[in-house]
């Protein structure tokens, strides 16, 4: 095993070396931040390779730049490896600036699977001081235990211990050719887009929902991810807008420390949503699209079918939105970021709601698998 792990690192450290060894990266270009831009600003462009691999506000788009390379991911492929961008809250003593004077309490390298080894390819990592010069490949839990802060909010990996979990149970969302075509065609109720946006809309709401709301919560966003959001943003903020009297959002969670993650987050944010929210007329509706079985909310764990699931439910007033009545079962979209009236005491759990299972005092005799968020529009 220790043989195949040398085999393994050495194959990355090559890896590595012919990247840094690249023009553009040597002059900074290729580590800087774009953004939704081809090209960089020049606040945001590294001066060099040293500047850009150690100053702190570089990590995303230097990693970003890693992962794309085509060395490495021809590694990745002849090797049957896997790798994504992760990201971390850091330990306090860590905080620093960016480049740009914001403050940084978080940081970004990437997550690498190869042959049944999990391991951390970090090369910014200098930014931390001269202790970590020249690491850019770590185990993970010497890198978690080093960098991470304990209270760290970021899902790094569903196969890893001690994680966070704070996204919902992803609805079935479908590849079937036939479903994107009806969707488009649904879409040709809406005449200020082209057939080209349409289909980029199609797919957004068919395939990249999940995806997009999952690295949103967990604040794991790429630059690619970052250009493709704008896109869609823009195109989204285009079409019609709708009004309901009222309507309902159901969330799905594994079990009940994730709904209440996702709550916290919801909370601290002071109402702002950490994901994009498909609201529906009608409960039932919500649950058609979030494939979640009806007769499953606001009952106890022991009844359940699924005895740990969690299930988080918006209640809406009037609400104004982005128009989705096109999307089977759904009215609304309300976009990630936005904020939503509410008042502490209008979250509750579903027990309330049943009949005789309130005592005198206000308590609750037995509490269901789902909680209600009643906004004060």
């Amino acid at each position: 095993m220790q043989d195949n792990l040398l085999e393994i690192l050495e194959s990355y450290k090559s890896v590595i070396s012919s990247f840094k060894k690249r023009g553009d990266v040597q002059n900074g270009k290729a580590l800087a931040f774009k953004g939704s831009n081809e090209v960089a600003a020049f606040e945001n462009s590294p001066k060099s390779i040293g500047d850009g691999l150690s100053t702190t506000g570089w990590c995303v788009s230097a990693s970003q730049a890693l992962l794309i390379d085509k060395i490495f991911q021809i590694t990745l492929g002849f090797r049957k490896a896997t790798a994504h961008l992760v990201s971390i809250d850091i330990k306090e003593q860590y905080y620093g600036y960016c480049y740009n004077g914001s403050q940084n309490k978080w940081h970004t390298a990437i997550l690498v699977k190869d042959s049944g080894i999990q391991f951390i390819i970090d090369i910014t990592c200098s930014q931390f001081g001269n202790d970590f010069i020249n690491k850019d490949i770590w185990d993970f839990n010497t890198w978690a235990l080093k960098l991470r802060h304990p209270y760290c909010k970021h899902t790094i990996s569903e196969e890893l211990d001690n994680v966070s979990d704070y996204a919902p149970i992803e609805n079935k969302q479908s590849e079937s050719d036939l479903e994107l075509i009806t969707l488009k065609d649904s879409l040709s109720v809406i005449t200020n887009v082209t057939s080209e946006e349409r289909e980029l809309i199609a797919d957004f709401f068919l395939m990249k929902f999940n995806e997009l709301n999952k690295k949103l919560i967990i604040g794991n966003i790429s630059v690619n991810d970052y250009k493709y959001i704008n896109k869609i943003n823009k195109l989204l903020m285009g079409l019609p807008f709708e009004t309901i009297n009222s309507g309902y959002s159901i969330i799905g969670f594994e079990n009940k420390q994730a709904a209440k993650n996702w709550l916290k987050l919801f909370l601290e944010g002071k109402g702002k949503l950490p994901m994009n929210l498909l609201v529906s007329k009608t409960v039932l509706d919500s649950c058609k699209i979030n494939c979640i079985d009806n007769e499953e909310i606001n009952i106890s764990y022991k009844s359940s079918r699924n005895p740990h699931k969690t299930y988080l439910i918006f209640e809406f007033g009037n609400l104004y939105g982005i128009d989705t009545n096109w999307l089977k079962n759904s009215s609304i979209l309300l976009p990630y970021g936005i904020v939503v009236n509410f008042t502490p005491e209008n979250i509750y759990n579903g027990g309330k709601r049943i009949v005789g299972n309130i005592l005198e005092d206000g308590k609750l005799i037995k509490e269901t698998n789902t909680i209600y968020v009643k906004i004060d529009n």
